[in-house]
């Protein structure tokens, strides 16, 4: 699907991304419910490792599907509205973003990378997502601390890009102060393993948002000299 638009078009006409929704919101209350499960019970032993087993692959099965999707909620010449797979996907994404300590860095950037690719590929859906919630449960996850992961930390400037490209989107990114999470990740000790690795995509991405979104590079500078005074204070 990702190389045949003619796939996507026929896979979403016969109802696979129905399918593929109904899916992952099957198995995004089963990581939900596990981890739950497992925070609130002492597992030692073989039943601990069984456990951790049955959580990597739910939560590998969400990578999948959250992919999938990716490819498959768009087509240009399909006979059904793309409004309704917003409609019936946005929950689900909803609780990966209020969970995501749950799932961890791998699910919470693919469900950004959707995101993002839902309002690239159709910005007029951006007022649908927005009514449900989508963009400010966001950016609610930004504000409330980024992952220590190199796949977390670097898929927020692409989505907030993304939320950026509507003029209420751009007006909740600066409102929420989103942008502020780059002086943590570089002046919050736990975050220096997921830099070791993220710091190259990561500046080109912040270098990309503010290049594409005029009206933040005020702010974005302003916290770049906010963090050289951090660090140069700490040491």
């Amino acid at each position: 699907m990702d190389y045949s638009n003619t796939a996507v078009t026929l896979f979403r006409d016969l109802g696979g991304v129905e399918l593929l929704v109904h899916r992952l919101q099957i198995e995004v209350h089963r990581v939900i419910d596990f981890a739950g499960s497992n925070d609130n019970s002492m597992v030692i032993g073989e039943c601990s490792k069984n456990n951790g087993d049955q959580l990597y692959i739910q939560k590998r099965l969400v990578r999948v599907l959250l992919k999938a999707l990716g490819s498959a909620t768009y087509a240009t010449n399909s006979t059904r509205s793309q409004n309704s797979y917003d409609v019936s996907l946005t929950p689900t994404l909803l609780m990966i973003f209020s969970n995501k300590e749950k799932f961890g860095g791998e699910i919470y950037s693919s469900a950004v990378t959707l995101m993002s690719e839902m309002i690239h590929k159709d910005p007029t859906c951006f007022n649908i997502l927005y009514d449900l919630g989508l963009p400010t449960a966001f950016l609610s996850s930004v504000v409330a601390g980024v992952l220590p992961s190199p796949k977390a930390i670097t898929c927020i400037p692409n989505g907030l890009g993304a939320i950026c490209l509507n003029s209420k989107g751009l007006e909740a990114v600066r409102d929420s102060s989103a942008l502020r999470f780059i002086v943590d990740i570089f002046t919050d000790r736990k975050y220096v393993m997921a830099m070791n690795e993220g710091i190259v995509p990561l500046a080109n991405a912040v270098e990309e948002l503010l290049r594409h979104v005029s009206s933040l590079r005020g702010a974005g500078v302003d916290l770049i000299i906010e963090i050289i005074n951090k660090t140069a204070w700490e040491h």
